[in-house]
């Protein structure tokens, strides 16, 4: 491991990466195709508990690609679409505090999952941290091509990033600008759906702390099929009791409390509208054609594509949108969910 002191931010560099490494022994296929790929990890500390971490993965080890994916990625996500290396492209995952494999929790601590789980109530934070990644990436990564991709809250991160660049009279210097289902604002449905979507919760709510619905549906009679996930995130998290359960953690971890994360992505949005003043880059984005409560793999049930499209439309100066018959995460292989067969379409049409 290798440290070294620079003006705005401490480096550490290490050959270990905070993730595969739980995988070692419950999953060793997966700890392979992990470190088929992984080169080393990167973390710039800012602060107390204030650091960004770039892991590199390559498609092949011993040399580097002609285009590089960065990668940010969605709430509660990590980077695993090892089937992006199909494609002739490496990949540098940017995980700011509490995204991705950035999740650090100490032992003598409550799980503090308001403030260090994929949450920020401060824009000009979170475009601090990505300041600091391109810092380090522009004096430490050569690639021909560039690509910056942000997925679902990922993607509201990027956003926020290209409009101080642009407010800023800063070069955008990527080759394009990928956003795949970014979040701009929350869906808010009438009272009556309201109403009865929260009726469906309280019995899905009930249902998911026996069972993995999931797991039913597809044929598989246990208790959960995420054994090896969960392992993983209680090791990092440094608990006991975390169960993460049919995309909702279940057992003694507490919910997130959202609220000034919502304001705080909203009222971005807002004033970046009202600003008038509109992002100009090489951007395209993806997204499924519609949204919707059931159908999950062919609608998105997380976010309202039609208010993604009227969003980027405002803030972006002639963004290339395309919809397909896909979930919240375009990119899902099929051995992901057995359903997601676009991956190869939309990967395509990214890098075309």
């Amino acid at each position: 491991m290798l440290y070294y002191i620079m003006v705005k931010y401490s480096v550490i560099e290490s050959d270990s990466n905070p993730f595969s490494d739980y995988f070692k022994e419950d999953n060793p296929s997966y700890h392979e195709k992990i470190q088929r790929h992984y080169v080393k990890t990167v973390e710039l500390v800012l602060g107390h508990n204030k650091s960004v971490l770039l892991t590199e993965f390559r498609k092949n080890k011993d040399r580097r690609a002609e285009r590089v994916l960065y990668y940010v990625c969605g709430y509660d996500d990590y980077f695993y679409h090892f089937h992006l290396f199909n494609f002739d492209l490496d990949v540098v995952v940017i995980d700011i505090n509490g995204f991705g494999y950035n999740k650090k929790y100490s032992k003598s601590k409550p799980y503090e999952v308001e403030r260090l789980f994929n949450f920020y109530e401060d824009v000009s934070e979170v475009c601090e941290y990505m300041k600091v990644a391109f810092d380090y990436i522009k004096y430490s990564y050569c690639y021909p091509k560039s690509y910056l991709y942000g997925h679902s809250t990922g993607g509201n991160v990027v956003i926020n990033y290209l409009n101080h660049l642009q407010v800023s009279k800063k070069p955008i210097d990527f080759t394009k600008v990928i956003l795949c289902s970014p979040l701009t604002r929350f869906y808010h449905p009438s009272p009556l759906l309201l109403l009865l979507l929260l009726v469906l919760c309280k019995i899905l709510g009930y249902l998911t702390n026996y069972f993995d619905v999931n797991a039913l549906i597809n044929g598989i009679a246990k208790l959960s099929d995420r054994t090896n996930y969960n392992r993983a995130l209680n090791s990092i998290h440094g608990t006991s009791g975390l169960n993460y359960v049919n995309n909702y953690y279940v057992s003694r971890v507490e919910q997130p409390k959202l609220n000034g994360w919502i304001n705080a992505v909203e009222e971005s949005m807002r004033r970046m509208k009202a600003s008038g003043v509109k992002i100009d880059c090489n951007l395209i984005m993806v997204c499924a054609q519609q949204y919707g409560t059931a159908g999950y793999f062919d609608t998105d049930a997380f976010l309202n594509p039609a208010d993604m499209v009227e969003d980027v439309k405002a803030i972006f100066k002639n963004p290339v949108i395309r919809q397909y018959k896909c979930p919240h995460d375009c990119l899902l292989a099929p051995f992901d969910n057995g359903t997601a067969v676009n991956y190869k379409m939309i990967l395509e049409f990214l890098f075309e």
